[in-house]
């Protein structure tokens, strides 16, 4: 499902901040390189103290950055974060939605060359190749989701980019690391569940953008860098341990249903038993808390989205 083009384009980038300090300058600087399509930045704070609200006003003024700020004094989550961005840049009218991590380091022109192929395409949605920062190492090079083992998957993870996809191609997933998105299309398929804080909660929603129809495309000759995993201390610290498992257990039972239901809980039970032998107590704690929590979470009452 296409949603009708709009005579001009503007931009709302959304950003979450939770203690980002040290990469601002960079992402500041690529945004400052953008100078061939009109956006305005929205940076949501859930920091507690306000010295990145305070960065990224000396920032936006130094290079002239269209800027709104809501400073939250507490951890919100991305999820909701990113919904109030999402809600600024809808009362600004802005005809796509960029989610952007700010731990992104990008060119001159990659904003726009994503307009162009999103706007000659039928998707609505679309994702550049991402690298792990200062590498030539792939973070995402396209993804698809098994329902069957509710299981996201970055295609060639890891892997040395010998551009093994070369034309645009539409995928099952994408995070929204760098997502640009049409914005007409929230309307219908909603905004982040909040109920996951961190985590899954892209995928929560590229789940029910490809169920209304729509087209999710990765553009390879379209490239950033990503400083993974920044803010939250990487994929094996108690946090990332807690909400990643958490949450994939509540995207299986709020989104599957019937046979592939009983398969991904029973799918993901089984290997994290298995992951727990090989990980230190402290970090098997939080994975059982995890998993417990997310059979507790109520799937029935999701009043932030479709």
């Amino acid at each position: 499902m296409r949603v009708a083009e709009r005579s001009s384009i503007f931009v709302g980038i959304v950003t979450v901040l939770f203690n980002s300090e040290q990469v601002l300058p960079d992402f500041f600087h690529s945004l400052s390189l953008q100078k061939d399509v009109e956006f305005k930045l929205y940076v949501i704070d859930n920091s507690s103290s306000q010295i990145g609200t305070k960065l990224s006003q000396s920032l936006s003024d130094k290079y002239n950055i269209n800027l709104e700020i809501i400073f939250n004094n507490k951890n919100v989550g991305v999820a909701a974060g990113n919904n109030q961005g999402v809600a600024l840049a809808q009362r600004d009218n802005c005809t796509h939605i960029l989610f952007a991590n700010n731990d992104t380091d990008f060119s001159a022109g990659v904003i726009r060359k994503l307009l162009i192929e999103l706007t000659s395409s039928s998707a609505s949605a679309i994702s550049p190749k991402i690298y792990f920062y200062g590498t030539d190492r792939l973070w995402f090079a396209g993804g698809s989701m098994s329902a069957w083992r509710a299981k996201n998957t970055h295609w060639f993870y890891g892997k040395q980019d010998k551009n093994q996809i070369i034309k645009p191609t539409a995928i099952s997933y994408a995070p929204t690391c760098f997502l640009l998105v049409d914005a007409a299309v929230l309307s219908q398929v909603g905004l982040m569940d909040e109920k996951y804080f961190c985590y899954w909660d892209d995928t929560d929603f590229i789940f029910r953008f490809l169920k209304y129809g729509y087209k999710l495309l990765y553009a390879p000759a379209i490239n950033i860098n990503h400083k993974v995993s920044f803010s939250t201390g990487g994929d094996k610290s108690p946090f990332s341990v807690y909400y990643n498992n958490r949450n994939r257990i509540y995207y299986a039972r709020k989104n599957n249903s019937g046979l592939i239901k009983i398969s991904s809980i029973f799918f993901v039970l089984l290997t994290r038993t298995v992951r727990l032998l090989c990980l230190p107590q402290n970090l098997r704690a939080r994975l059982i808390d995890g998993l417990y929590d997310g059979f507790k979470i109520d799937i029935n009452n999701n009043s932030t989205h479709k």
